[in-house]
């Protein structure tokens, strides 16, 4: 029975257990052994504080030399000297202490290092206003929560954010102020890109002189950006086309794209998106796309398409979901037609909760612009590597699933 005990304690802590848990286990050893720890326990003791250990410094990657001499089981100096590839050391030393800095998540010091040098760190985010006021406040709030979100977090590091807002209006004014903001001295940018080919050139112009860009929400593939943050919108509509495949009559799919979006890339990927993953189940036969001008126009074209075609489910690309849906609610089918959104606003959780929408298919926004302005900043402050490409998750937000995901709103 004492073996057992021993073995299962050991084999409970593991990296996503904490030290709690150790504590408990080893407390039931010295509880069925009496007022002492037998010799085999003492083992297990000293694997429970070498483990307690290492978790507290990969949870904080706070970890010293003395930490990695320590791990690689080499001298401070020889430790030392492999980090700062200073003299000459063993080669199975120098593997060691690599090893070690890869287990402990050792940044050589970054953060005290930036600390004491004391130098400011300023990034502008540089962002698009949206034609529609309501679609703006939806739209740009998410993000700026995440990106404050951050902020509060790396504030004390010295850093200065700057916002920038261009309008739509002019696909000229976004590129323009970002050329502003670097004759003043700024080199580090987050661009939410609203004319993607002018963005393009301009993130490679100045990138030649010095300057460093994250692309967040949008991309701009061609450029020199070092990651972009973001959304993978073919994965994001093929989520949508697996949703209406499971949820839907057999029938005609309709896809709805606002005509302004035809020349989107975002768009365009999740239109190709839904196509590949909506007909795998042969839910659907053929699929139809109505193109429309603008979110009022919905409730022209739309019911015409209802009546004279066997449509049983609608992806809406559009910005105008809440009209789509006020035309099925008006529309007596025989047979149910599943609608499917994206992007799931404030603004637009009504439509759930009062059913008029099957589920919207999110991004969110504001874990987007959390890791935009985190992952940048560890690059640029304490020289971490960056992904080049940061994709948020996408979530199907039903009304059944809608209020967890906000109580559960964690970065």
């Amino acid at each position: 029975m004492q073996n057992i005990i021993l073995e299962y304690s050991f084999q409970s802590i593991s990296p996503l257990n904490n030290w709690h848990s150790a504590r408990f286990f080893l407390h039931i050893i010295v509880e069925k052994n009496g007022f002492f720890l037998p010799s085999r326990a003492k083992i297990y003791y000293n694997i429970i504080i070498m483990i307690k250990e290492k978790l507290v410094l990969v949870k904080n990657s706070n970890a010293t030399l003395d930490d990695i001499a320590r791990q690689a089981g080499v001298s401070r100096m020889t430790a030392y000297k492999v980090i700062n590839q200073k003299g000459h050391v063993r080669p199975q030393n120098e593997a060691a202490v690599k090893k070690a800095c890869a287990e402990l998540n050792y940044q050589k010091n970054a953060v005290a290092r930036a600390l004491s040098l004391n130098k400011k760190h300023t990034i502008c985010v540089s962002y698009f206003i949206p034609f529609s006021h309501i679609q703006a406040s939806s739209f740009i709030l998410p993000l700026r929560k995440g990106l404050d979100s951050a902020y509060e977090e790396l504030k004390n590091f010295h850093l200065q954010l700057l916002y920038d807002e261009c309008s739509a209006q002019d696909m000229y004014a976004q590129a323009d102020a970002i050329c502003s903001r670097f004759q003043e001295g700024v080199r580090d940018f987050i661009v939410v890109p609203y004319s993607i080919p002018h963005i393009t050139d301009c993130i490679n112009d100045l990138t030649a002189k010095g300057a460093r860009f994250v692309t967040l929400n949008r991309d701009c593939p061609a450029s020199l950006r070092l990651a972009y943050v973001g959304c993978d919108y073919l994965s994001n509509g093929r989520l949508c086309g697996e949703i209406l495949s499971k949820t839907s009559v057999p029938g005609t799919l309709l896809i709805i794209i606002n005509e302004h979006f035809l020349q989107d890339s975002c768009t365009l990927d999740r239109f190709t998106g839904i196509v590949q993953s909506a007909f795998q189940t042969g839910t659907f036969e053929t699929f139809e796309r109505l193109i429309v001008s603008s979110a009022d126009s919905i409730q022209d074209l739309l019911p015409p398409y209802l009546r004279a075609s066997a449509i049983t489910a609608i992806a809406d690309l559009s910005s105008g979901i809440e009209q789509t849906a006020a035309c099925l609610q008006k529309c007596n089918k025989s047979k149910p037609i599943s609608l499917v959104g994206f992007d799931l606003y404030p603004t637009r959780a009504h439509l759930l909760d009062e059913y008029l929408v099957d589920c919207f298919v999110d991004q969110n926004l504001s874990q987007q612009g959390y890791w935009a302005l985190k992952s940048f900043f560890q690059h640029i402050a304490f020289e971490k590597p960056i992904s080049p490409v940061i994709a948020s998750q996408s979530t199907p937000m039903f009304a059944s699933n809608y209020s967890d995901f906000l109580a559960a709103n964690v970065f």
